[in-house]
Parts: C-alpha cells; structure tokens; sequence
C-alpha cells in the first residue's frame, strides 16, 4: 500500500509508516455527538453519501467485513437522516450511518471526496484511502486491517 491510483480514483496514504497524510488523530476530530461513544483505534471509518454509486459498493464491503467484526467501525455521511436510512435499508446495511451534519468531519479528514476510508490503527497510525475502483482491492485492505 502506500501508492496512488488516480486513474481509478483510488488513492492510499498511510501515516506514520508512508508520508502524505495529514489525518488527525482519531480523538482529534470532530466527531458527531451519535459517534462520540468509544471512540478510539482501532477504528475504521468510511465517508459516503447516498447518490453515490461508488459509495455504495464500498459501504456493501465495508459492512460485509466489519458487521460481524469485533473491530469498531463507523459508516458516516452528510446526508441528512431520512435518506441515510433510506441509504442503509436499500443496501440492506447492518451497521449504523451517522450523520455528520456541516460535515465537519469529512472536512477535518482532509478531503471532501468520496467515498473515503480512514484507518485508524492501534498504534496511532492512519490509513487514508480516497475513492473505490475496484472490490477486490478494498476488501483486502479492510480484511487485513481487521487481522
């Protein structure tokens, strides 16, 4: 990992282990007052919003991978609550959307693109990843970050 594919729209910037991003801290966000509950790493996040057709397939495998994990992971959007969970029943979702309103947080991660994945790892390392191209390359990256 470590390495961009703008091509695709898919690009992977680790901190401290690969230079680049600048992703807070996982306390250091703004996190909206539904998420706010244990928050701390490990923890995966993954911005989406709902017209978003590559959202969609990253939510799906995000979902797939972490729904029955013991590792927290957060599905977030901007989205206003009646279309996240308009979002969640269409994809048949199991874990929970939280709405960040004024997205504060998508703003604090750095980017306003989406989808984006944050990885935040127990050792206070970061993982960014902005965009989806592929399923098989998302689901390994999350499949190893729940090892």
């Amino acid at each position: 990992m470590g390495s961009a594919v703008l091509a695709g729209i898919l690009a992977v910037v680790s901190t401290p282990r690969f230079a680049g991003a600048r992703v807070p801290p996982v306390d250091a966000l703004p996190w909206p007052t539904s998420a706010r509950a244990g928050i701390e790493a490990p923890l995966a996040l993954l911005y989406v919003q709902s017209r978003c057709s590559h959202c969609s397939r990253a939510a799906v495998i995000f979902d797939s991978v972490f729904a029955l994990s013991n590792t927290r992971a957060i599905i977030a959007t901007n989205d206003d609550s009646t279309e996240a969970d308009a979002y969640r029943g269409k994809l048949g979702l199991r874990l929970p959307i939280t709405i960040d309103s004024g997205a504060r947080l998508i703003h604090a991660l750095g980017t306003r693109a989406v989808p984006t994945l944050v990885l935040f790892h127990a050792d206070g390392s970061r993982q960014l990843v902005v965009g989806f191209t592929d399923d098989a390359p998302f689901r390994a990256i999350l499949e190893e970050f729940v090892r």
